[in-house]
């Protein structure tokens, strides 16, 4: 079996930014790892700028020069190999599906990616489902401020501002009090291609994700994530910190049911799907993320079985009936000082910047996997931007 794997920041680098380079390597390294233990022969493309870092075990790197090269690459790469996954931001991710060759796609259809993406029709999806979400609205580029400003007054501050259609936490601000508003309005029309925006209240509670397998014939959600996420204010930024997989709640079993549903209400989804919720007094469903995500970078680790093996194996996939886990595993962002030894510790870095990593701790339970990973930030004296890593 052949398989191509590529992922956009690492494969095109049009941004040498450590923090994309970092979640993106950390995604392809995983998956790709989960690919060669199946026996597969893997293909991969890098950007050349990143050939003195990258471990990728035995899989066979093409290395790229530029976007074009990594746009020829590509298609030559999905042309010759039997099954083809490609990770990158939602609103790039169809235009790349639609120029690659003949090779079976692990990704959603480009009509599904570009669905689920614009959070204005997710939105509107999701109600027509019956899901519950936050109190919401969608703003075109040519709406008022004043308009903007009427749906905050009748919702209630605070409100969290980000645009349509943007990758991750890009263009997301917290928004307590009025003089707030416009500046964080302004800020995520910048990041929508359109200059949509998405305004919904904001709900307390804690940030998780559910993580699926899909395909035509059945849903399978795998497990509950933890999220550690920043919501910086319009000044500031956003960002996701890190994660606990699986997540041990009373409400894992309702949170399958809805991100279940979700999904099920975009025809075309397949492959692995994330599904964003907030756990309060129950399940708010906020995002779908047709395309791998961060938190596989945890489940690849635990899950008592291979996620690749269920993207591609359809009876495997069909006769899952209960998913079990080796234990649980904490990870989160962190800045590693220059006299770090990271001997015996689980680290994986951004190809650009050794410093910059995901620090990674497995127990055999949620609670202990916190704790070694606090005890490993400490021992190693790394900065994190998470102020509370408690159960």
């Amino acid at each position: 079996m052949k398989v191509g794997i590529v992922e956009y920041f690492n494969g095109s680098a049009p941004h040498l930014d450590a923090e994309l380079l970092l979640e993106g390597y950390a995604m392809l390294k995983s998956i790709v790892c989960d690919f060669l233990a199946l026996g597969a022969s893997v293909k991969t493309i890098l950007d050349r700028r990143l050939e003195r870092c990258c471990e990728l075990g035995s899989a066979e790197v093409v290395w790229s020069s530029g976007f074009g090269e990594f746009e020829r690459e590509l298609k030559i790469l999905s042309q010759s190999v039997d099954y083809m996954l490609l990770i990158a931001p939602e609103h790039l991710l169809p235009t790349f599906l639609e120029r690659l060759g003949s090779a079976e796609s692990l990704n959603s259809s480009p009509d599904s990616i570009r669905a689920a993406s614009d959070k204005c029709r997710l939105a509107q999806r999701l109600g027509e489902a019956g899901l519950d979400l936050p109190e919401y609205a969608c703003f075109e580029a040519d709406a008022t401020l004043a308009e903007v400003r009427s749906f905050c007054m009748e919702a209630g501050y605070p409100v969290a501002v980000k645009p349509a259609v943007g990758a991750g936490c890009e263009g997301l601000s917290l928004v307590r009090c009025e003089e707030e508003l416009e500046a964080a309005y302004r800020k995520a029309c910048r990041i929508d291609p359109n200059g949509k925006v998405v305004v919904q209240k904001w709900c307390e509670g804690l940030a998780a994700s559910v993580s699926l397998i899909v395909s035509d014939e059945a849903i399978l959600p795998l497990s509950l994530n933890r999220q550690i996420v920043k919501v910086g204010a319009f000044n500031g930024n956003s960002a996701y910190l890190g994660g606990v997989v699986p997540l041990p709640h009373p409400l894992a079993e309702e949170s399958f049911k809805a991100a279940s549903k979700a999904v099920g209400a975009f025809k075309g989804l397949r492959g692995y799907v994330g599904v964003d919720v907030i756990l309060a007094d129950k399940v708010l469903v906020l995002e779908v993320n047709p395309r791998l995500t961060v938190s596989y970078l945890g489940l690849s680790r635990v899950l008592d079985g291979s996620v690749a093996r269920l993207m591609v194996d359809r009876e495997y996939m069909l006769s899952k009936r209960s998913i079990g886990f080796k234990g649980y595993v904490s990870f989160v962002k962190a800045l590693l000082p220059s006299s770090a030894k990271v001997d015996g510790r689980e680290v994986v870095c951004s190809p650009l910047d050794a410093k910059r990593c995901f620090l990674l701790a497995q127990a055999g339970s949620y609670v202990d996997s916190l704790r070694r990973l606090k005890a490993i930030i400490n021992s190693l004296g790394a900065e994190v931007e998470v102020a509370d890593l408690s159960a």
